[in-house]
């Protein structure tokens, strides 16, 4: 039961937290989405005692109900995911659990922050950098800073450093959740039953949340398509041609051939996992408004011991919830 609902919460986190974060106002959701499914698959690996079959079948799963909700994602978004459930069972298989707790956090969240920053660098190539560095070379300037160092170099020093910061945070939740769900006597916690009609159903997504999606590679292209032609209508017009060209290889063959063979390689496993499927789809609906209970809860306190409460709360409720009826 616990697998199961880890599993639902892993999946919910994957496919349709992030509009769920958005409509509460919580910042930085892209890492907390990764934070979230970190500490599930570290909960998960705990909970069946790392066993490679039951890890792998959550995973599994994962990509399933991602593929089905978003089935237009970047397959860099299922590589992540992937990457994920792959190296968090390494991690804990290969090293001791509070070892592997820091390793998996800063290495996963890791992976997702630069991620995007070295697709866009294959899109936009060393021009997309050089645009930011003349753009903010004034700013570094004013600020007459004692290390010489670039604007795209701070920016993305800044980035990583967020992402370093989380991923420590994160390990130290994970050892601190851990006992504290094993230490907890279901008998002592409150009863917890989510009427059928509070239930929180899925959205659409909208235009502007598809716009928002995009608007980082609108930037990008708009920076290195000024500084192309900023240095002079020829090379202005080689930057268009050649970046068209990128964009066009990786969203028109690229990704769209790496997406079918994986939706070809999912749609047989989920032939097998159909009864699975169906439960974790039932619950996902339920997890979305205890995400939101939580994070009602969690508001009384103060930055930090909020984001705590928010994690705790969220994992206890999800394990120990009942539907009413």
């Amino acid at each position: 039961m616990a697998i199961q609902r880890l599993t639902a919460l892993w999946a919910l986190a994957e496919s349709g937290l992030g509009g769920l974060l958005h409509a509460i106002k919580l910042p930085f959701t892209g890492l907390i989405i990764g934070s979230i499914a970190i500490l599930i698959i570290s909960l998960i690996s705990h909970y069946s005692k790392n066993d490679w079959k039951t890890m792998m079948g959550a995973l599994l799963l994962v990509l399933i109900i991602k593929i089905t909700v978003s089935p237009h994602a970047q397959i860099t978004a299922f590589i992540a995911v992937g990457f994920q459930g792959v190296f968090g069972y390494l991690c804990y298989r290969l090293l001791p659990f509070q070892l592997a707790a820091f390793v998996f956090s800063i290495v996963a969240l890791l992976e997702s922050a630069f991620q995007k920053i070295i697709v866009l660098t294959l899109l936009f190539g060393s021009e997309l950098w050089e645009a930011i560095d003349t753009t903010g070379e004034w700013v570094i300037q004013k600020m007459n800073p004692l290390f010489e160092v670039s604007s795209s170099q701070l920016l993305i020093g800044i980035y990583g450093g967020i992402y370093f910061i989380g991923a420590i945070l994160l390990g130290a939740l994970i050892l601190q959740l851990t006992p504290y769900l094993e230490n907890k006597n279901p008998q002592d916690i409150p009863e917890i039953i989510i009427p059928t009609s509070a239930v929180k159903q899925n959205s659409k997504n909208s235009t502007s949340k598809k716009f928002r999606k995009h608007l980082i590679l609108i930037l990008a292209f708009a920076a290195v398509m000024i500084f192309g032609f900023m240095q002079g209508t020829e090379s202005g017009w080689y930057l268009l041609i050649r970046t068209l060209f990128f964009l066009a290889i990786y969203f028109i063959i690229v990704a769209p051939i790496l997406l079918h063979l994986l939706k070809n390689f999912l749609s047989k496993k989920q032939q097998k996992l159909g009864e699975e499927l169906a439960h974790i789809f039932d619950l996902i609906p339920y997890l979305r408004t205890i995400i939101s209970l939580a994070w009602k809860e969690a508001a009384q306190f103060s930055w930090l011991r909020r984001w705590k409460e928010f994690f705790f709360r969220t994992i206890l409720y999800a394990l120990y919830f009942k539907k009413e009826g």
